[in-house]
């Protein structure tokens, strides 16, 4: 039998404030397939984990995770139901299950390096990881308990909503992406968290691989004032232009918050740039074949008076501005970049910190328009 990986503390505080949800009113052996459970025909029931291929290359499992001493591990790539005997030091498994507390093999809670990250799209949507972002569990941090701070049990990316006047856990309506040990890119939504009997511990998800991401994150530090940085995009790479408005080197350039592409008044290249409205970066598939605006001089931030520079119009509108705290975020936008030779990237702005950027970039490729 495993003892506890999660902190015993966890469970004993949410029994203390949860009994009627922690009550043992029906206890069915383990692997049990109750009638009204998934597709209960089609199930296939391994020990204390029982899935049910949905027939769209995604499984629906549920995990008797019911006992209150007994963590049950799973490897999310054979779906096997694993007892390792040092979970802390084993690679062997990616999630934990006891309760309602999910650990994974990662951070403070094992050497396997699994990490998560929630996302905005669908469910049904996901098809490819996305790139940056990720945590794991942690240790303890500022809060009312000494114990550890799950990924799954954080505020702000909990899998599920607690109504403390009927004791009852409700799986958000939210997913996640999830980086196995070995490496390999899992979708889960958490459905349910009680058997169709009705006896909590028994969590119940829908999950299924999901290609990784084809982007790659970049980070650029332009905090500079005075220079701009200068971007080969088929390389992902900064180079050094002597001449930029005369070079063909180059494809994008940020300075501070603007943006140049290597076209109009600009440089000498063919460069251009378009937003994909509503379009997160995964949705974008190939590059326009119009649409593009070329860099002009623009107004400079600040006012009246403060001169004007080149830069990209589209671009120009990559951030909201807070008058009041003066912070700049991204608009979380894509754009399709035409570099100076006419091929294609799309990029999106993920963070911003006074002049440092992380982006996700996708080059199409040479001469190719999809991604």
């Amino acid at each position: 039998m495993q003892r506890l990986l999660l902190p015993l503390a966890l469970s004993t505080l949410f029994a203390l404030a949860c009994a009627d949800d922690l009550q043992e009113d029906i206890a069915p052996d383990a692997g049990t397939v109750l009638p009204g459970d998934p597709d209960a025909s089609q199930a296939v029931p391994t020990g204390n984990i029982t899935h049910t291929e949905n027939g769209d290359g995604t499984t629906t499992t549920v995990v008797n995770a019911s006992d209150h001493e007994v963590v049950i591990y799973l490897d999310l790539g054979t779906g096997e139901e694993k007892t390792p005997n040092t979970p802390e030091d084993s690679m062997g498994w990616d999630l934990a299950f006891q309760r309602f507390a999910v650990s994974m093999n990662g951070g403070v809670s094992g050497i396997g390096g699994v990490e998560a990250k929630l996302i905005e799209e669908s469910f049904d949507g996901v098809s490819i990881a996305p790139v940056g972002g990720y945590e794991t569990d942690e240790a303890d941090g500022p809060d009312d308990n000494e114990d550890s701070d799950l990924f799954f049990d954080r505020a702000g990316t909990v899998w599920y909503d607690y109504d403390p006047e009927t004791h009852v856990l409700t799986a958000r309506d939210v997913t996640y992406v999830v980086r196995s040990a070995e490496g390999d890119f899992y979708k889960i939504r958490f459905e349910d968290y009680y058997s169709v009997a009705g006896t909590s511990g028994y969590l119940r998800f829908t999950w299924g691989q999901v290609d990784p991401a084809t982007q790659a994150l970049l980070t650029i530090n332009a905090s500079a004032s005075d220079s701009y940085v200068y971007l080969d995009l088929e390389t992902g790479a900064v180079v050094s232009p002597t001449a930029p408005e005369q070079s063909m080197d180059w494809d994008l350039a940020v300075r501070r918050t603007g943006f140049r592409t290597n076209s109009g008044t600009s440089g000498p290249g063919a460069g251009g740039a378009v937003e994909m409205v509503g379009q997160g970066i995964e949705m974008v598939s190939s590059a326009p074949a119009k649409g593009y605006a070329l860099d002009e001089l623009l107004a400079n931030p600040g006012p009246p008076g403060s001169g004007e520079e080149s830069r990209n119009p589209t671009l120009d509108s990559w951030y909201n501005y807070n008058p009041t705290t003066h912070e700049v975020s991204p608009r979380g936008t894509t754009y399709v970049i035409r570099h100076a030779d006419g091929d294609f990237s799309k990029v999106a702005i993920e963070n911003y910190s006074d002049g440092t950027y992380e982006v996700r970039w996708d080059y199409a490729g040479d001469g190719a328009i999809d991604f």
